[in-house]
């Protein structure tokens, strides 16, 4: 009897031991994380955002359909004279849009199949406007971000349109070239300098940096006889979507712009990439954009939440006096449905302060989407924390997708994003992600890939979940251009890959005029440079792009009296492939690796619980106590 007590006492003993390590009162670290929490820190951000958390469940309806950033606006507003704020406006079908235009000072742009109006409003009007039962959601207009990273492009030569245009005398006569970009600043400083030529066709200008410019250069290096048209890429995706039309009806048959829309959806198509995909199908135009810069920017994981209701996982960065960054964290439920509330908050490091939030309303006919705009306002360098929060702890576990922009406003911000956390795959979404569009990486001059390059597969969720494929090919960056309008003479990023790539499908073009888009999109891949692992992979997609290989393989099947094959229907034609293969493990996605599941399956990785680390510790514990127990 009294070893039987002894037992149980001893089993008692080795539970609280156990369970007190799993629960301490010290340290919380993240599963796979090199970030460390401690309680106190949790408590010193619970004391600030209950009060957050208090006013948001009482928000008022009006206060729900606008976005955080609005609110804060709102809250703010003064009587100067400069109350007007750019939104987008997102109203029901099938509805009377001149009632709700009667309250909007300048429409800008209308598209009433996306049941959407952009245009400025006086924020005195704001509340009436969002208490139209017609007006589902008002959020703040955000510009895009443009994929930057005697002179003649080196990507000339590593590319091969130098050896075409020597071998075969071609030089993209009778082909029409559109580009959308940011500007075209120090555009008559180029053309006095013979960068670019005197008949250059501008039809619409933006603000910006001259970006616009430099990716002209770069095209008119290589296929110096081609027509180069350029439209500024707007202030929203209606004007972006304007221009793509713009450029096709002016007979550009191949477009490139080096654009991204940071809050268009990442689990589906939304307006920019919907409109895009559609012009691409219903035009015989090749549509080349460049892939984007933000690998060593981007979070992707199924949400893990702890006794807080944070995600476990975190992001650190550090941002200069005056500089700004914006955070857009999304998850997988589809946009103007999600019903699962998730928040995000931005605190100082040291102190665990507030510094920003976003805390919209998702109550089953929202966006799934949380924006932050924060800028430093002080003299002094401020080490700062991202942090998600599962509000009210009722939100259904869902994969979080986060991308954090520096300031792009300047050409060498030096804000940092710390690399804790930061997953590189799957960092492609918008209209880069889709199939029949060119999305190009970034490679070095020595044909390494950028660390910045954005990386694949997409993974989309909706309407069906579907991996996609990209990026398609890379390019070389870090080339030299003339600096016009006080633009860098050395043009890093996607932005710089993406126009090489233009001209080359320019040159191809040019050359095989009856050929249509698909031909020379195959050719591009077929004849690529195999780089990384063996075939496709989601880095470097084929490879790099190469003119000469591509020229000579259209020359091939021109003269051959074989029926060329393409790589939708022929099983033989395996270069064309885009194979999703077990030995590409280590490129799947964060979603593809939750699931364990193969595409061909269909099965929605978010259905697929695992458990979490402290599940995994108290099972152990309990099975060595019941080991120790028996024992006695």
């Amino acid at each position: 009897m009294v070893k039987a007590k002894h037992c149980i006492l001893s089993f008692t003993m080795l539970l609280l031991i156990l369970l007190s390590t799993s629960f301490t009162s010290g340290t919380y670290e993240s599963k796979n994380s090199n970030l460390d929490y401690t309680n106190e820190d949790f408590f010193l951000k619970e004391k600030q955002i209950s009060y957050l958390e208090n006013k948001k469940e009482n928000t008022t309806c009006i206060e729900e359909k606008c976005s955080t950033p609005l609110v804060s606006l709102l809250e703010r507003k003064n009587n100067s004279s400069n109350n007007y704020v750019c939104v987008y406006i997102y109203f029901k079908q099938s509805v009377d849009i001149k009632t709700i235009e009667s309250h909007i000072t300048n429409v800008t742009n209308r598209d009433e199949k996306n049941n959407l109006i952009v245009g400025w409003v006086n924020l005195d009007h704001m509340r009436k406007l969002a208490s139209m039962d017609t007006v589902c959601a008002i959020r703040k207009v955000i510009p895009p971000e443009v994929k930057t990273g005697s002179i003649t492009t080196r990507g000339d030569n590593i590319h091969n349109t130098d050896r075409v245009r020597e071998m075969y005398n071609q030089y993209g006569s009778g082909i029409k070239i559109g580009v959308i970009s940011d500007s075209v600043d120090g555009l008559n400083e180029s053309k006095n300098s013979k960068n670019l030529p005197d008949d250059v066709v501008v039809l619409s200008e933006s603000s910006g940096r001259g970006e616009g410019t430099a990716i002209l250069e770069i095209i008119h290096d290589m296929v110096p006889e081609a027509e180069l048209y350029f439209h500024g890429a707007g202030n929203n995706i209606l004007d972006f979507n304007s221009a793509v039309d713009t450029l096709v009806n002016s007979g550009c048959r191949i477009i490139v712009d080096d654009i991204g829309w940071k809050r268009e959806p990442y689990f589906e198509h939304g307006v920019v990439a919907s409109h895009v995909a559609n012009v691409v199908e219903n035009n015989e135009i090749l549509y080349v954009t460049a892939a984007g810069n933000d690998g060593k920017k981007h979070y992707q994981g199924m949400y893990q939440g702890n006794a807080f209701n944070f995600h476990n996982k975190s992001l650190k960065m550090k941002i200069l006096p005056n500089e700004s960054i914006d955070i857009v964290l999304q998850w997988n439920d589809r946009f103007g449905s999600s019903s699962n509330d998730y928040d995000l908050y931005l605190f100082k490091t040291d102190n665990r302060d507030i510094l920003d939030r976003s805390i919209d309303t998702q109550n089953g006919n929202d966006d799934p989407l949380e924006y932050i705009n924060y800028t430093n306002p002080t003299e002094s360098e401020i080490e700062a924390e991202i942090s998600i929060r599962n509000y009210n702890a009722e939100a259904s576990k869902r994969i979080l997708e986060l991308f954090i922009y520096t300031d792009d406003k300047k050409p060498r911000s030096h804000s940092r994003i710390l690399p804790n956390n930061i997953v590189t795959s799957d960092s492609i979404y918008g209209h880069p992600a889709i199939r029949d569009v060119v999305t190009v990486g970034a490679i070095s001059i020595d044909s390494d890939i950028e660390p910045f390059s954005s990386q694949g597969p997409v993974t989309h969720y909706h309407p069906d979940y579907e991996m996609i494929s990209k990026p398609d090919v890379v390019g070389v960056n870090g080339i030299n251009v003339s600096g016009a309008g006080g633009f860098s003479k050395k043009f890093y990023g996607t932005s710089a890959s993406a126009p090489h790539v233009a001209a080359v499908a320019a040159l191809l073009w040019s050359s095989f005029p009856s050929m249509k888009a698909q031909d020379i999109r195959e050719a591009i891949y077929y004849s690529a440079v195999d780089m990384g692992a063996e075939n496709y992979d989601y880095t470097y997609g084929y490879g790099r792009v190469d003119a000469l290989k591509a020229y000579n393989y259209l020359i091939s099947i021109n003269n051959s009296s074989v029926q060329k094959k393409t790589y939708d229907n022929d099983t033989e034609y395996k270069t064309f492939e885009k194979q999703e293969t077990s030995n590409k493990s280590s490129m799947k996605s964060p979603a593809d690796t939750q699931s364990g599941q193969s595409e061909s399956q269909n099965h929605s990785p978010e259905e697929v619980e695992t458990p979490g680390f402290e599940a995994i510790y108290l099972t152990a514990s309990l099975l060595i106590a019941i080991y120790y127990a028996k024992k006695c």
